[in-house]
């Protein structure tokens, strides 16, 4: 039998509705891969696809057992649980919705009501998590294979003191070795030598690089690779001097990784990007066994966003896939390469290209969802419309040779184009969709006039003022609600909330969902600052004003004044103790009890003092999260002072998305990814904002480079540019996402500046020249 090629590998699909027939021919299949347009249902055919799986182990003691679906966060997880189980409960009570799934699945109504009496008494075998969440899971079981205390904790940041230790234990150990100390010494060397500006403060800018390190680790795979070129470079004398000074860096970056996995060891604790590398190497040494023995064996695997991947996951995954295709198992991926938006954090969308490589031979079945649930005719058309102009050649090759080379490129490289353009077609190669939602809506085109002296911040303004009119527009006309703008950057998202605010329309930014932004957690972190110095002036006043209401701000405007008249020190806690004794005495009754909790009752213990449930009901959001946060780190064995030392850390973690339609959403498009409005509104006022190699770093297929561009050879420039090409693509990817996102009305506000105009406007206004006029007349209205 002769095997396809890596482009004929798996067999499409018609791009019809998926019919009783056509989903038993995906199910019969070991290997499914869903390309899932936006607005395609993705989430119901997971769902549909699950409780097919299911259906096969409807005898077993319990069914669920052994299905694992994964995805990218939490919020997705929890709605992929609800669907699977508000699917069966429709199944059970007989809907019309309910007989076609049952029909569907091939699940009888008894079948339902079975599945779910058993989820009741086996919740936690219902399998649906984060691939981070699944991945810490074998980790833990593996630990002893792994010589690790298996009770250690998971952490995300990397404290200064931990480097610090590192570097310590390794300037130790490099007074015994010879070869180490003879290392530091070349490694210094070099950089005398080499470096045109070197930094008195070496140490310093170590810290700095190490840090970043510590940061890529988690999802660079080419780190992995990059190992095992550094005997090479150590032996090889005549190796150039970007390839000396990436093994000069690796080799720093490796012999620290030891130590400071050492350190965390010590104190019970694992980094994120270390368990992750280290789980990678186990499974590739024939562990498996171990995994089923610990965690059972799997019967269907589902993975969601696969586009959002980095090679690091599925470098650590791969083994369970391709054993489980093996033994006559199910694996199903779902995705969409047009929706990559994450490839900063390291998402890889041309690995859906790598998943039809590695698994040609199993011949998996590929099936478009190519019908768009979403959004009216009138913006699906138009974005069929777009995205295929998009895709000319002339566009395309102005397009990427200005964010390639700049505006005037001195040397074009055509194979580094090509390439480029190859990857754009591959990306938005299953454009066009069936619209199905019949609602009337419209794409509204807004032509923003600028003149060639305006500024960046002017032309902005010109942008708020316009938005500010079409929500005037959406409210005079009773259509205001569910409306959301999106925007490319945090800082734009204060800005124009602060001017619609002063225009007094209700909104809600996502940058504003932050908990370390809610001034009640504040408050509360405050408070856990005065348990361990109540001489923390700062947190004692952050503590009146959050926490005692109307009653602290008196006391602290009292305070101000009494200090005012006094001559000399007087400070706040003295004051409060001589002047306040009911208060001061509150707070140390608080800090005494405190004493005898662990860090989560500590909250509890504040929040039910001060009633903050009650009397802050608009932040019982950050509450619960902030509570959520606390209990996972007492469980993990941290208390208040390690919680201290990186608490702007631990809260980085965002609220979800209040779902009050009267409020306006001001949203970045990563955050708007998955989420709909009735009406959306975007301002295309982007710049360029070129990706640069990791580090300066060069992995080749051979060798390792590290400079800047004119320093690296030139037979391997076309690896430096490839981050520049993933940059290039992830605008249009970002396009992409915030076309579709809106269900009755979309709005696109467009710059037109005779010069030096933003990127995103220049490549709209080319584009939309290109749609037929048939198209713009019929879906669009220009302005």
């Amino acid at each position: 039998m002769s095997l396809r090629g890596p482009h004929h590998s798996a067999r499409r699909l018609p791009c019809k509705f998926i019919t009783l027939d056509l989903f038993y021919e995906l199910m019969d299949a070991p290997v499914i891969i869903y390309q899932a347009s936006a607005g395609s249902g993705k989430t119901y055919q997971i769902a549909l696809t699950y409780l097919t799986l299911l259906k096969k182990n409807i005898n077993k003691e319990i069914p669920f057992k052994d299905l694992l679906a994964i995805t990218f966060t939490n919020e997705a997880a929890y709605e992929m649980k609800e669907r699977i189980i508000r699917f069966l409960k429709e199944i059970v009570l007989k809907t019309e919705e309910g007989k076609t799934l049952s029909e569907m699945t091939t699940l009888a109504p008894e079948e339902a009501s079975y599945l779910i009496d058993n989820l009741f008494l086996n919740y936690d075998y219902l399998d649906v998590r984060t691939i981070d969440s699944f991945l810490l899971k074998l980790f833990r079981g593996l630990a002893y294979e792994m010589n690790l205390y298996p009770r250690f904790s998971v952490v995300k940041y990397v404290d200064d003191s931990y480097l610090e230790k590192a570097l310590m234990y390794l300037y130790e150990e490099a007074l015994v070795k010879e070869n180490l100390l003879a290392f530091f010494e070349s490694f210094v060397d070099f950089i005398l030598t080499h470096e045109s500006r070197v930094q008195l403060n070496l140490k310093k800018r170590i810290l700095r690089e190490l840090k970043e390190f510590i940061k890529v680790s988690t999802y660079k795979e080419e780190f992995l690779r990059g190992a095992t070129s550094l005997q090479d470079v150590e032996n090889n004398k005549d190796s150039s001097t970007t390839n000396r000074r990436a093994f000069f860096s690796l080799k720093l970056w490796s012999l620290l990784k030891e130590k400071l996995e050492r350190v965390f060891l010590e104190e019970g604790q694992i980094y994120m990007g270390i368990w992750k590398e280290k789980l990678a190497q186990t499974l590739r040494k024939e562990e498996l066994p171990w995994v089923y023995v610990k965690l059972g064996m799997l019967s269907g695997f589902i993975i969601d966003e696969f586009q959002d991947t980095d090679r690091l996951h599925w470098l650590t995954i791969y083994p369970l896939v391709e054993d489980m295709i093996s033994q006559g198992k199910v694996f199903v991926a779902a995705g969409d390469p047009k929706q990559s938006i994450y490839r900063w954090k390291g998402g890889d969308p041309t690995l859906m290209t790598t998943l039809r490589e590695k698994l040609a031979i199993h011949r998996p079945v590929e099936k478009p969802l190519n019908i768009n649930y979403r959004s009216c005719a009138s913006i699906v058309n138009f974005n069929n419309a777009f995205f295929e102009a998009l895709k000319g050649d002339d566009i395309k090759d102005s397009f990427l040779k200005r964010t390639l080379f700049g505006k005037d490129p001195k040397s074009l490289e055509e194979d580094l184009l090509n390439e480029a353009k190859s990857e754009l077609d591959n990306l938005f190669s299953q454009i066009t969709q069936e619209p199905k939602k019949n609602i009337d809506g419209r794409v509204y085109i807004d032509w923003i006039a600028c003149q060639e002296k305006d500024t960046t911040s002017s032309i902005r303004k010109l942008l708020w003022d316009r938005i500010r009119e079409i929500l005037c527009e959406l409210r005079d006309k009773g259509e205001l609600a569910d409306t959301a703008i999106l925007l490319r950057r945090n800082e734009d998202i204060i800005e124009l909330s602060g001017f619609l605010l002063n225009h007094d329309f209700k909104v809600l930014g996502s940058s504003f969902l932050k908990i370390k932004g809610s001034p009640l957690i504040t408050a509360l972190i405050a408070f856990m600052k005065l348990f361990y110095d109540e001489d923390d002036e700062m947190a004692l006043a952050t503590v009146l004003k959050g926490l005692y209401g109307n009653k602290g701000h008196k006391v602290l405007s009292n305070y101000m004044n009494f200090k005012n008249l006094q001559k000399g020190a007087f400070d706040l806690k003295k004051y409060l103790k001589d002047y306040e004794g009911e208060i001061w005495q509150d707070i140390e009754r608080l800090v005494l009890k405190a004493s005898y909790l662990n860090l989560y009752q500590f909250m509890r213990m504040l929040i039910d003092h001060f009633k903050l449930e009650e009397t802050h009901p608009e932040e019982r959001i950050y509450i619960y999260k902030f509570l959520s946060i606390i209990l996972s780190l007492t469980f993990q064995g941290l208390d208040g002072e390690e919680f201290l030392k990186n608490w702007e850390s631990h809260l980085e973690e965002e609220v979800d998305l209040p779902e009050d339609e009267a409020m306006i959403k001001i949203l970045t498009i990563h955050k708007a990814k998955g989420l709909e409005f009735r009406n959306v509104i975007f301002p295309l006022d982007m710049h360029y904002q070129p990706m640069r190699p990791t580090l300066g770093l060069v992995f080749t297929e051979n060798a390792i480079h590290r400079g800047k561009k004119e320093d690296i050879p030139r037979e391997f420039l076309k690896f430096y540019y490839a981050e520049r090409i993933s940059s290039s693509l992830e605008m249009l990817n970002l396009f992409y996402v915030a076309f579709t996102r809106a269900i009755k009305n979309l709005y696109i506000l467009v710059p037109v500046k005779p010069k030096d105009n933003f990127l995103a406007a220049e490549l709209f206004i080319r584009t939309f020249e290109k749609i037929g006029e048939e198209v713009k007349n019929k879906w669009c209205f220009l302005r």
